[in-house]
């Protein structure tokens, strides 16, 4: 179970996170987007 549990985590973090539509963050950026840029505009 917990090695499932670890494919899905990994899935969500590396592929699911860039992809899709958040509609909370400015402009819909998909989290890794946003938060990509958050750190450029930061430094």
């Amino acid at each position: 179970m917990a090695q499932v549990k670890s494919i899905v985590f990994r899935y969500i973090m590396t592929y699911y996170n860039r992809r899709r539509i958040y509609t909370a963050n400015p402009g819909g950026l998909p989290p890794a987007m946003y938060c990509q840029a958050a750190r450029g505009l930061a430094a």
